[in-house]
């Protein structure tokens, strides 16, 4: 069976635990390992959204790099019960291959197909430029909480929900 999915990187194409991985390569697990769930059990990592893939690195404060993967093996996919954001979709594989590194123009053209509470979740967990913010707005035009996820996490305006909730602007 296979799936495909997600996968963020550390800017050096390694993850959270050190594995460099390269594209084009195919990773497996040994034979006789067993997926285990978690964020820290055993297999190779994805998720279904390129969203869902920021929970995971820390892309509003370091290059990241953001692949497309086709899972091989076994697959168990779990929800992360640490994870308040609501990223649910998170699966380990035993064999996992690393198809594409996205280009950020991808990765934004990708975004702007989603819903929007796909692309909040984006916008809290990736560093924009003022040209892909700016993209997004415009694709996103008079969304209250994209404008606020903005000026919240791109433009580390702290108080940008309590001004819009003294100004009665959501609830």
């Amino acid at each position: 069976m296979t799936r495909s999915g997600f996968k963020s990187l550390n800017k050096d194409m390694t993850n959270q635990y050190g594995m460099k991985f390269k594209e084009g390569k195919t990773y497996s697990l040994p034979e006789t390992t067993i997926l285990t769930k978690g964020v820290n059990g055993t297999g190779f990592h994805f998720t279904p959204y390129l969203e869902d893939t920021l929970a995971y690195v820390n892309g509003l404060e370091e290059d990241i790099c953001i692949a497309t993967v086709t899972a091989l093996g076994d697959i168990l996919t779990f929800s992360d019960p640490f994870n308040y954001y609501g990223y649910d979709n998170l699966t380990a594989t035993s064999k996992i291959r690393i198809d594409h590194i996205m280009s950020r123009e991808e990765i934004i053209n990708h975004m702007l197909t989603r819903p929007e509470n796909a692309i909040i979740r984006f916008i809290s967990g990736y560093k924009l430029t003022r040209e892909e913010i700016t993209q997004i707005e415009n694709t996103y035009p008079d969304r209250i909480m994209v404008a606020l996820a903005i000026k919240y996490y791109q433009e580390k305006d702290k108080k940008a929900y309590e001004k819009a909730y003294e100004k009665g602007l959501y609830r």
